[in-house]
Order: structure tokens, then C-alpha cells, then sequence
């Protein structure tokens, strides 16, 4: 992938749809939410024509709280899984992401709460929301997870921040260290599911 990569989706949007395009500006990735699922059902196209379905993710149970979001290929094969770390995202999002056999590889975390919370808060008043969506942007690390290699135990691997956007939610997706080529993937597709996530809290 050529980075830094671009999320981007319409705010309003009853059935959220999110557009990953490269630094070229040349579609990566499309995803899909299904609107009003009891539980949270996202497809992972390889564009906007959703003729080639990559991943499908599904929550394991209806309410949110603590939920893992399982994440398969095209096949149907699970390839890992996002985990929501239950109370502390109350107001500071964290996530686990996991492998194929549910170990913590990576982890996520909230730059700044502070700027969540006012971002989530105000950005419900209509056009003082607006504002708000232009000017407070949260920003989140992924950290390597690897218990068994201490040196990259902490070791910041990608960087996600909302851009200043009115009409249109933006974020910004680089690389910020080594990642092997088997994990990229899969963590880009774990973020696209946590930005869904976190847009349904502001």
C-alpha cells in the first residue's frame, strides 16, 4: 500500500460507507456497514462497484460492550479480530487487535481524551458541530503487542488522525515503523472497523 492513506465518509449517511484510497489518490479498499443490524455486520470491498468482497467483519453479540469483532477473508476464513477493551473505552478508546488464534499482536489507543470528548459532546449541536469537526481532531497510535520480542514490545507501527472536514469525515493513515507484510492488512481493515465504531460515539 502506498501511504499515507485516506478514510474517508459522509457523515450523514443512514448505511456508513467508508472510501480508502492510497496517496495517489487510487481506491484501496471500500467498506459497507449494514444499517440497522442488531449486530454490527461490515463488508470490505476492493472498491465502490462491491463486486469483490475481501473480508467481512461481525460483531459476537449484539450489545457493544466488550465486543470482538471478528474479521474473515473472502473465503470465510477468520484471520483475526478486533477487541474493544471494555470499560477504558468508556472515554479513552482502546482496542486489541488479535490473531488467527486471539493473541494481542497490536494495540490501540486514544492520543488525546480530552479532544474526544469534546469532539463526541459538541459535535451533536448542529452547525457549532460543524465547527467542531473542523477544528478538534482525536488521533490514535497502533503499538506492536509482542510479548515475545520485549525490544518491539510499545514500538508505535501505524498512525491514524482526523483531518479538519465539515460535511465529510476524514482521517489519515501512515505508517509510523516496521510492520510485516502478513499483519498490514489486517491492521488497516481492524482500524476501518474501529473508526466505524468510534463515529458512532461523535
Amino acid at each position: 500500500m502506498k501511504y499515507p492513506l485516506t478514510l474517508s465518509f459522509k457523515i450523514l449517511a443512514v448505511a456508513p460507507q467508508v472510501r480508502v484510497t492510497d496517496a495517489d489518490g487510487a481506491p484501496v479498499l471500500f467498506v459497507h456497514q449494514k444499517a440497522f443490524k442488531l449486530k454490527e455486520a461490515v463488508t470490505v470491498y476492493r472498491d465502490e462497484t462491491k463486486q469483490t468482497a475481501l473480508y467481512t467483519i461481525a460483531a459476537d453479540r449484539v450489545l457493544d460492550f466488550n465486543a470482538v469483532y471478528r474479521i474473515r477473508d473472502g473465503l470465510g476464513r477468520e484471520v483475526g479480530a478486533l477487541a474493544r477493551r471494555g470499560r477504558r473505552s468508556l472515554w479513552r478508546a482502546r482496542y486489541d487487535i488479535l490473531d488467527v488464534e486471539g493473541r494481542a499482536v497490536f494495540r490501540v489507543h486514544e492520543d488525546d481524551v480530552w479532544k474526544k470528548v469534546i469532539d463526541s459532546f459538541l459535535g451533536q449541536f448542529g452547525i457549532a458541530g460543524a465547527v467542531v469537526g473542523y477544528y478538534v481532531n482525536p488521533s490514535y497510535t497502533v503499538e506492536a503487542d509482542d510479548r515475545a520480542t520485549p525490544e518491539r514490545e510499545g514500538t508505535p507501527v501505524m498512525t491514524l488522525a482526523k483531518e479538519p472536514a465539515v460535511w465529510e469525515g476524514q482521517f489519515t493513515l501512515d505508517r509510523a515503523g516496521d510492520l510485516m507484510m502478513e499483519h498490514e492488512e489486517l491492521v488497516v481493515v481492524a482500524l476501518l472497523m474501529m473508526v466505524l465504531r468510534e463515529r458512532g460515539r461523535g
